[in-house]
């Protein structure tokens, strides 16, 4: 984290500070309103301690319900909208940092820097204690061209801003800026504000600077880091005294970290002035990390601080040669075959080195295995010896064979700085022995063959060792093969060598039991699949639901063939897993398939998650960590579930032609229909197109169908579109239904060519240069023969599939954007390449085109480094009907250090390698994966695929090959020549890899593998459905059969489902699943890691595998009388098995929805084959009516619906004859009404109290009769919110839930205070480290008294959720993103949970805390009382402060109180508390406490005092267990938020005691069940209820003394909504023509506003509909999401301190009805705070 971000995260200043406004270190705006440390108010130093009488103290009632409705947030709009949104740039409560311009400030057009600029700059503060300014050096930054604005003096002087004020100049000096501040104090703060623009929002960038005391490092330079021969030289910028600086300036190996503090290195100190000299006992060591640690205690003479442990790290110079051993892997040579050894070296000056060379013979292969692993051996001889000079770069050193056996060669060279010598070795062997080993998963194989002979080697023992043990013995084959397992290795392998404990040492022994070979491998396989593989896919009837309804499910599940454990039997679907967590367990069927289905009732609108998982049988197989698998998951499908109405209509669009040229006319034909088929004559409807200036859909057009209800429309191609690319691509339209209560909208498209110009650039960079050939043509669209053509084109990644476009040659004058990335040349003997590195971008380069094609030269030769890697990308560019249309090329050049990519038309890979032919295609289909090294094939199943040998891209000829096929274990094996054929099938699918080897008589090779991908479409079945009528009639019975085939044809016999869902139900949310995907899932089959090791190459890199080169019509309806009241969602919901033929059917009867149903047939074959159908069945009928009604109305709604006829038996102006009942709550009225065809009825039913009717509609058009009855509800308000309110269980339970469950708590009396407590802890969910622990805290303090799992599921919070919260210096902050930690947070998390931290950590911190001097009060006592807490020997140092500093604040003397019983002296902490506490203590008559202490003069700022010091007598009130907790408890409940007492709460709920309590037994009715409760012991039990529990709910034989509080979501005004005070809302209607109407929601903030997550629920009126919620007038300073649940409107946005203080909210809607509704209000909440708003309600 950068200083300027560090610095946002500072802590709020503390009261005590020495001088006034002035910031510490730990304090900044960044503690959110409410949970900042106590701040200086007016007149409160003294202490308002005299009695008052009851009742005196005063609260905001307005906020009592704030939490509720701050909770309903997540109820209604979901966690997940809170969660997507980014963190505040200053939280809630932050002051003002100045961020207005002022009136020096320039205006709109100055040119501010590039926030990378102010992100790039170096800022110095080390300056500022003496001469008194900050030094600020610009930088270049990763990115930035000439056309990017830098800092600059006119920026600074006009815009820099200091907090807190202070004046200041600004200077230039030498390209570097200095910012003279006057007016500050040694060690005091001020943050440097630097304001920028981006996009036209506005952000600053902070830098806190400080005149305190700082140290930097000036260390001797070496080769590449610091010389390690020399002192390190700590420089101050004051003078530091020895006295000072003794123990505080410590050297230490490694850099800081959280883990562990490294031992400080044994130094001798020298002092200077300024500077402080630590010269180490020993030289450190080469290209090693250390860090001088500054202690935080540290002063300089004249009283300069550091304030803060600071780190000043550094890295030591590399020694100045290097020499290896190329190819150090490489531990044999053949007989006959110098020994050549080649060695890299690398030194300073490109002088080389002077070595000394020895070469022993080993006595025998155990004295060889010992050097293998690296056992300090001698050998019994003395070796061959020499002295060599080896030049930098590649050099040799060579010896005549000396024939097989066993040798170490060493080599040494004089380190002349340490004046040691530097040795490396290396260990081989000469055998005949030629050995291929492999390992995948738990199987490995190997392969022995004799290079003299060329014969197999079979019969040879091998044996494997590991730490001594043995691991593996086995005889290889005839063919020399074996496949073997072992015992698990002691760690995963990694490539980059393990160590002797866990490589193994394999040796091989002939038949006469003489080792032959022997060597060093980490190539042993293990077992990398934790967990079973199943095919299996899940399966739901669709993605969205009612708040009641029933969830229908299906799925299939078939065992991977090589798993190890039993079958399951059992699967559970489980809803919203955690929170409602609604399960259903049910049989996993002998065929694979389970099926079935969940309901639910009145559930909260939100997105869920529906899982379902396997419950696998033991005996259990075991995960990564040794934890038992007991269930394995199949699949989570998220689905909507809301309130909402299907479309009656849906829309559909064509165009005239499949492609268009920019400009040209665009014919649109437009069909509006039901659902069914039945067409809207005369019909008006909305015609609009994109417009990317105003980011909205905008109406050019207003249309009518025609009679047969058709309309058109015409545009012209790329109106009003942005086009970058002469690329085809998509222009849109967009089409609304906008009347009779419907909102129906689809998006048509069409495809175009911005361009009338086809550029083709290309670029090389080789050795020789850069260079550029760009080819231009005319664009032809003659060859784009139809729609699918021209998709294929817009949807095109492949410039070779635009070939048909390619017109003409054409001459134009071209100018090439240009981007060089290179090296310069380098000077003779210059190695550092970070001075030469080019960064050359936006130079424009003019290309003339002649004939189509144009070249120019970017680089030449000689102007770049060519052993160094370079880069270069051109974007070619013309205008054409105000587009600027671009096309791109760029290349890379690999130089001499680094390999080019190699794609699949350049050089064949080098080594062995395979060429691929599928089926009858004459050329090879592999593509070369080099960063895998390994080649890739896609193919179908039953396709044969032909592998040739090549080695260098040439075919090989003679010798052998063996090959296995690879999953997650080897599945197969084989043996060929150099070809073989294999043929996928269904058990290599999603993919299986080829891995092979070849011996070609003289010595083995690994073969780059080949990774198979079968295509999942050659697996598909297809599905054919046939239904026995065209057409059906409401409540028909539907007969439908299928027939199930595979792609060849042939009848597959399946397991089956189908699903029959209203079509206009996947309009509101389609439905996608890929169940050939799903049901293979599973199956992918990575395998990046096969070890291999050969004999030439000893182990292969497995993250390079590449090959080794060597080194119903016809009914009569004329007259019907049909009665609708049936309308579903899904109407048939079934599992079936298809027979040998592969046919099946079934019947069943339809529900009443006029409407088209989408069958969806799914089917698994019994080979593993799947596939899914979608087709349609239609219900209509030939009359029938439509009526409309609004879902819900306001009371006080004059309630309205229309009526309208409709079908292919009318026409416009026949005359139908309506009649509509209402009935309900009392109510029982009939209106009758006539009509003409397709024109709506308006029928006003008046206003009606609030409850639920039943409407009874029908329409009469000769002797067809069509009756609908729906549903109608009236309620009081729009707004749902969580209610949390106690209940009376002495009379009936009156709960009106909107949705449920609902949650009822029961407990006795004597737990009130604590039951209230835990409430009000589960209410939080937001960011702050409080409230992120509340739930957790809640749940630890429930579990005092019961086991985990009687708690409610949504308290069931994991312990890992607080673990992560602790910083690297052992503090705890606000925020989980801020590593910035505050010492009273952490003192309160400590007193309630510090058994999950790192109290020796946490311990440091407060002993840095306390000795800081410029720490306030406060911080000190709470350090202090931490720090008893963990070592109890420190209430001594507590008892003497008290004794000593009587006058000091109340609030400090609370916290060190608190230090003492929390350290043990609960004597001591009683005393003093009777004497500060008892004293000050307030009651009311309802047993509330609270303490009076201030005299502030603003009864605010006196409450906040109060409360601040009661807050800190209930800590220790809570860890003493006196009667005051539960009174101050009561006190703080009063304001169930609670935001400045969470940590207080939780403090007092983990401590709670186990009051006395009577029996408590008594019974509950409930589901038609009768319930026990007894409360005996734990004192409270929270129940859960559905609807249908809660239906005959009722409590019997309830002592006085229980109570109960329930919890569910209601009404606002069951929850006491009222607003804040600090935010007010207004909404606005402003009507337009043609019945629409502009919405605006008016949010302004006061100053005091929180910043935050804020959230409105909104309500459109009955007599409306929504149209549109258009583009937010302010996007570009604040973000606002929305979404529609009916006629509810949610909208939420994220207040920082740059969002306006003013927010507008525009939406859209159409007048549906000619009457009277409510205007409702509308609610605002921050959920962080719970301030609220709301707008006045009225009539439209």
């Amino acid at each position: 984290m950068g200083e300027q971000e560090k610095a946002r995260e500072k802590q709020v200043p503390e009261e005590e500070n020495t001088h006034a406004g002035q910031e510490t270190p730990q304090e900044t705006a960044s503690v959110p309103k409410d949970a900042k440390p106590e701040q200086p108010v007016a007149n409160s130093d003294g202490d308002a301690g005299s009695p008052r009488p009851p009742g005196g103290k005063k609260f905001r009632w307005q906020k009592r319900y704030s939490a509720l409705l701050a909770a309903a947030l997540f109820v209604v709009i979901g966690v997940a909208a809170l969660i997507r949104q980014s963190a505040p740039a200053e939280p809630a409560g932050a002051p003002a940092s100045s961020m207005a311009p002022s009136s020096a400030q320039p205006g709109n057009d100055f040119e501010y820097p590039e926030s990378e600029a102010i992100d790039a700059a170096v800022f110095s503060s080390i300056h500022l204690l003496d001469e008194g300014f900050v030094e600020i050096a610009p930088q270049s930054w990763f990115g930035n061209n000439n056309d990017d604005i830098p800092l600059s003096l006119e920026y600074l002087q006009n815009c820099l801003e200091l907090s807190p004020s202070h004046p200041f100049t600004v200077t230039e000096e030498q390209g570097e800026f200095r910012v003279y501040i006057e007016g500050m104090e040694k060690n005091s703060w001020v943050d440097l504000i630097l304001p920028y623009r981006d996009g036209g929002e506005e952000d600053a960038r902070r830098y806190t600077a400080n005149t305190g005391l700082c140290g930097w490092l000036d260390l001797k330079s070496g080769y590449g880091g610091a010389a390690i021969d020399a002192p390190v030289r700590v420089e101050f910028n004051a003078p530091v005294s020895p006295e000072s600086a003794r123990g505080r300036v410590l050297l230490r190996q490694g850099e800081a970290g959280p883990d562990q503090i490294a031992p400080a290195i044994p130094c001798d100190v020298s002092y200077e002035e300024r500077a402080v000299l630590l010269t180490p006992h020993e030289m450190l060591d080469y290209g090693a990390y250390y860090t001088v640690e500054l202690a935080s205690t540290l002063v300089s003479v004249d009283g300069a601080r550091m304030g803060k442990l600071d780190s000043l790290p550094f890295s030591t110079e590399q020694r100045a040669f290097s020499i290896s051993v190329v190819d150090g892997n490489t531990n044999l040579f053949r007989p006959g075959a110098d020994i050549e050894l080649t060695f890299e070296v690398k030194t300073e000056w490109s002088q080389g080195v002077d070595a000394k060379t020895e070469l022993f013979r080993l006595t025998g292969v155990e004295a060889y295995q010992a050097v293998l692993t690296g056992a300090d051996t001698q050998p019994d001889e003395a070796g061959d010896t020499g002295t060599v000079h080896l030049d930098d770069g590649f050099a040799s050193v060579t010896y005549d064979n000396p024939g097989v056996g066993y040798y170490l060669f060493r080599c040494s060279v004089m380190d002349q700085k340490t004046g040691e010598p530097v040795v490396i070795e290396k260990p081989f062997m000469v055998s005949t022995t030629a050995v291929y080993l492999q390992a995948a998963g738990e199987s490995d194989l190997i392969w022995l063959n004799d290079c003299a002979s060329g014969e197999a080697l079979g019969g040879y023992t091998v044996v494997f060792t590991q730490a001594g043990e043995q691991v593996a013995r086995f005889v290889t084959e005839a063919d020399g093969t074996a496949l073997f397992s072992h015992t698990v290795v002691a760690k995963t392998p990694t490539w980059g060598g393990l160590d002797a404990d866990s490589d193994c040492i394999f040796t091989i022994y002939d038949p006469d039991g003489k080792a032959v070979y022997t060597d060093r491998t980490a190539c042993l396989g293990w077992d990398s699949q934790t967990e079973e593989r199943y095919y299996s896919f899940f399966y739901l009837d669709r993605a969205l639901y009612r708040p009641t309804d029933t969830v229908n499910f299906w799925g299939y599940v078939k065992p991977y063939r090589m798993n190890r454990g039993a079958m399951p039997t059992q699967v559970e679907v489980v809803f919203d897993e955690g929170g409602l967590d609604e399960r259903v367990t049910v049989s996993l069927n002998a065929d694979g398939t389970f099926s079935g289905s969940l309901s639910y009732e009145q559930v909260a609108s939100s997105q869920y998650g529906i899982s379902a998982r396997m419950l696998l049988p033991p005996p259990y197989l075991e995960d990564s960590s040794g934890n038992p698998v007991t269930t394995h998951h199949i699949d989570t499908i998220w689905v909507d579930i809301k309130d909402f109405v299907t479309p009656a209509y849906t829309i559909s669009s064509s165009v005239d032609k499949p492609i268009y040229r920019s400009g040209d006319t665009v014919s649109i034909t437009i069909t509006p229909t039901f659902y069914d088929g039945t067409p809207l004559p005369d019909y008006p409807i909305e015609f609009s197109v994109f417009n990317p200036t105003s980011g909205n859909f905008e109406a050019i057009q207003k249309l009518t169908t025609d009679e047969k209800g058709v309309a058109y429309a015409a545009i012209k191609a790329g109106e009003n579109m942005t086009a970058y690319s002469w690329r085809p691509t998509y222009g849109y339209y967009y089409i609304k239904i906008a009347n009779d209560g419907e909102t129906v909208s689809h998006q048509g498209s069409y495809i175009y060519t911005p361009g009338n110009v086809i550029l083709r650039p290309e670029v090389t960079f080789d050795a020789h240069g850069a260079r550029l050939q760009v080819l231009a043509n005319s664009v032809t669209l003659e060859g784009v023969r139809d729609a699918e053509q021209a998709q294929r084109l817009a949807d095109a990644y492949d410039d070779d599939a635009y070939d048909v476009l390619i017109g003409d040659p054409v001459d134009m004058q071209l100018s090439v954007e240009t981007d060089l990335r290179y090296f310069m040349p380098r000077e003779q003997g210059e190695d550092d390449t970070s001075d030469r590195h080019i960064w050359d971008e936006e130079n424009i380069v003019a290309v003339e085109v002649k004939d189509g094609a144009g070249t120019a030269e970017l680089l030449a030769a000689g102007a770049f480094d060519p052993s160094e890697y370079g880069w270069v990308s051109v974007t070619a560019s013309y205008v054409h009907d105000g587009n600027t249309l671009s096309s791109s090329a760029s290349a890379s050049y690999s130089g001499g250090r680094r390999r080019a990519y190699r794609g699949t038309d350049e050089t064949a890979p080098k080594g062995y390698t395979f060429n691929v032919y599928r089926g009858d295609e004459p050329e090879p289909v592999q593509t070369y994966e080099e960063y895998l090294g390994r080649s890739f094939v896609e193919t179908d199943v039953g396709v044969p695929l032909q592998f040739e040998l090549l080695r260098d891209g040439v075919p090989v000829q003679g010798g052998r090959m063996i090959y296995t096929l690879v999953q997650d274990d080897i599945i197969g094996r084989g043996s060929a020549d150099t070809a073989l054929t294999l043929t996928p099938d269904q058990k290599h699918a999603n993919s299986v890899l080829l891995v092979a080897a070849y011996f070609d008589g003289h010595d083995v090779y690994a073969v780059a593998n080949c990774y198979i991908r079968i295509n999942q479409e050659s697996l598909a079945l297809e599905i054919e459905t046939a239904l026995d009528k065209e057409t059906y009639m409401p409540g028909d019975t539907v007969t439908l059969s299928a027939k199930v085939r595979d792609k060849n044809g042939n009848p597959v016999s399946a397991q089956m489902c189908v699903s029959i869902v209203d079509e206009a139900v996947f309009a509101l949310r389609e439905q996608y699943f890929d169940i050939l995907a799903s049901l293979y899932g599973e199956m992918n089959f990575y395998n990046y890691y096969i070890y291999k090791y050969t004999s030439l190459t000893g182990d292969i890199n497995p993250f390079n595998n590449s090959g080794d080169g060597g080194k119903g019509a016809g009914d009569n309806l004329e007259a019907y009388d049909i009665f609708r009241d049936d309308f579903r969602d899904t109407a048939f919901f079934k599992p079936l098995q298809s027979d040998q033929d592969g046919s099946a059917s079934l019947s069943f009867t339809l529900p009443d929805n006029i409407t088209s149903w989408r069958i969806t047939t799914l089917a698994v074959g019994n080979n593993l084959y799947a596939g899914a159908s979608k087709s349609n069945l239609v219900t209509t009928l030939p009359f029938f009516t439509k009526p409309v009604l609004s879902p819900k109305y306001i009371e006080g709604d004059e309630v309205t619906m229309l009526i309208q006829g409709h079908g292919t038996a009318v026409k416009t102006g026949d005359v139908i004859s309506y009649e509509v009942r209402v009935t309900g709550d009392g109510v029982d009225k009939t209106y009758t009404r006539s009509g003409t065809a397709y024109e709506p009825v308006e029928i006003n039913l008046g206003k009606l109290a609030e409850g639920d009717y039943t409407v009874t509609s029908t329409g009469q058009f000769g002797q067809m009769r069509d009756t609908v009855e729906l549903p109608l509800s009236v309620i009081s308000s729009n707004l749902e919110l969580i209610v949390n309110r106690e209940i009376d269980l002495q009379k009936p339970v009156d709960i009106e839930a909107l949705r449920y469950p609902v949650v009822i708590t029961l407990y006795d009396d004597a737990y009130r205070a604590y039951n209230d407590s835990i409430s009000s802890l589960l209410r939080h969910y937001c960011f702050r480290i409080d409230q992120r622990m509340a739930r957790f805290a809640a749940k630890r303090a429930l579990m005092q008294f019961g086991d985990s799992e009687d708690l409610p599921r949504h308290i069931r919070v994991s312990d890992s959720d607080v673990l992560g919260y602790q910083n690297f210096d052992g503090g705890i902050g606000w925020y989980t993103y801020s590593d910035q930690s505050d010492p009273v947070v952490t003192m309160k998390v400590l007193m309630f949970a510090g058994d999950m931290y790192d109290l020796e950590r946490m311990k440091g911190y407060f002993e840095a805390v306390k000795d800081d001097q410029t720490r306030g009060g406060t911080e000190r006592a709470a350090a202090y009382a931490g720090l008893a807490a963990i070592d109890p020997a420190y209430t001594a140092d507590i008892r003497e402060i008290l004794a000593s500093q009587p006058d000091m604040k109340l609030k400090e003397q609370l916290y060190y109180v608190a230090g003492l019983a929390y350290g043990g002296d609960e004597a001591g902490a009683l005393a003093y508390y009777e004497k500060f506490v008892t004293p000050r203590l307030r009651h009311d008559m309802e047993g509330a406490k609270w303490l009076e202490y201030s005299n502030a003069v603003q009864e605010y700022e006196r409450l906040k005092e109060n409360d601040d010091v009661t807050a800190a007598a209930w800590i220790t009130a809570s860890k003493l267990n006196l009667p005051d907790a539960d009174g101050f408890a009561a006190h703080f409940a009063r304001n169930r938020w609670r935001i400045d007492s969470i940590f207080e709460c939780m403090i007092y709920v983990v401590n709670y005691g186990t009051p006395a309590t009577k029996a408590a037994k008594f019974s509950y009715t409930s589901g038609g069940e009768l319930h026990e409760v007894d409360l005996a012991g734990y004192g409270r039990k929270s129940i859960t209820l559905n609807r249908s529990e809660m239906q005959d709910l009722a409590f019997h034989d309830v002592p006085d003394s229980v109570r109960a509080a329930a919890y569910y979501i209601g009404e606002p005004e069951e929850a006491g909504f009222e607003g804040s005070g600090n935010i007010s809302m207004q909404k606005d209607f402003q009507e337009m023509e043609g019945g629409k109407y502009k919405v605006t929601l008016t949010v302004t903030f006061e100053d005091d506003a929180p910043y935050g997550f804020y959230n409105i629920s909104d309500w459109v009126p009955s007599n409306m509909r929504l149209h549109t919620i258009a583009k937010q007038p302010q996007s570009s300073r604040v973000e606002v999401h929305s979404e529609q649940e009916n006629q509810k409107l949610y909208f939420d946005f994220y207040r920082t301190a740059y969002t306006p203080k003013t927010v507008y909210i525009n939406y859209y809607t159409q007048r549906t009805f000619d009457t009277q509704a409510v205007a409702d209000r509308a609610y605002l909440i921050c959920a962080e705070t719970g301030d609220s708003a709301f707008t006045e309600r009225g009539r439209i």
